[in-house]
């Protein structure tokens, strides 16, 4: 229960950040803390959890979940709070929608929830260091345009995972006969999707594309 407690505080965080951008506060001192604070949630729970070992599938799920969400309300209040174009919010709504249709997918298909590799993390932190550059003004087009590129790099890097991975159920028609007989698939952070993507190479041994828990 603590463990679910520390990845909720993103969503505590999160509505104090939606509450000073929306009421368009001329402290912008205080959503940059709260971006801040956002953040460090994001990491510290997981490091509890492994330090008392209850770092389940279940809290890695819904702290997925919960980042997905608190990054897209955060990146629309902020927009709204610097009076940008709409628009600027569209490659970020694109992007998390269609991988949550991929990971319900998988997880209503097949029984899999995937965990992102060290790169996807880091992707998702930049566009936390693209809001605050954005707050305080200085270059935050330039940075938040490299921060979604990134993004979409681990997309496809997802994308390359998500291959590999169904060439190998239906190589053997069942995951448990592909080595992966556990309901969860850690990735790993060397751009093996993407490299499987560009190259269209045949399916690779599993254990040098995922990693299993």
């Amino acid at each position: 229960m603590l463990i679910f407690v520390l990845s909720s505080l993103k969503i505590v965080w999160g509505a104090f950040l939606g509450y000073f951008c929306l009421i368009k506060s001329s402290q912008s001192i205080w959503i940059i803390i709260f971006i801040g604070l956002i953040v460090i949630s994001d990491i510290l729970d997981g490091v509890v959890a492994r330090l008392i070992r209850k770092d389940s599938a279940a809290r890695r799920l819904f702290d997925n979940l919960t980042d997905a969400v608190i990054t897209n309300f955060s990146f629309l209040v902020i927009i709204y709070y610097l009076d940008w174009s709409f628009w600027w919010y569209i490659p970020l709504l694109v992007r998390d929608g269609f991988m949550s249709l991929g990971g319900l997918f998988l997880l209503r298909g097949q029984r899999v929830v995937v965990f992102p590799g060290i790169f996807h993390k880091i992707a998702r932190l930049s566009l936390a260091a693209a809001a605050v550059l954005m707050v305080i003004g200085f270059m935050g087009e330039i940075f938040l345009v490299f921060a979604l590129f990134l993004f979409y790099l681990s997309s496809f890097d997802y994308y390359g995972y998500f291959k590999i991975f169904m060439r190998q159920v239906r190589k053997t028609d069942k995951i448990s006969e592909a080595g992966l007989t556990l309901d969860e698939l850690h990735l790993n952070s060397s751009l093996n999707g993407l490299r499987a993507l560009r190259s269209n190479q045949k399916l690779l041994a599993s254990q040098e594309m995922l990693k299993r828990r």
